[in-house]
């Protein structure tokens, strides 16, 4: 068994407005880019599944006596 993969966080340096003059910065958490499906690709899939539902329902009331 190997050891696991550190994750890694990135991190921004924000200013902050100072009142005194000094310049302050501030440390924010960057969001990892995202690894999942495109938007394309996600709203491809989410059409192709609203297609076979349609199919789906049109067949059971065509079967119903």
């Amino acid at each position: 068994m190997g050891m696991p993969e550190p994750r890694v966080k990135r991190y921004a340096l924000v200013p902050k407005s100072g009142e005194d003059g000094v310049r302050r910065f501030a440390l924010a958490r960057v969001a990892p880019p995202s690894r999942s499906v495109s938007a394309a690709d996600r709203l491809e899939r989410m059409e192709e599944v609203a297609a076979l539902e349609r199919r789906d329902e049109a067949q059971d009331r065509d079967d119903r006596p």
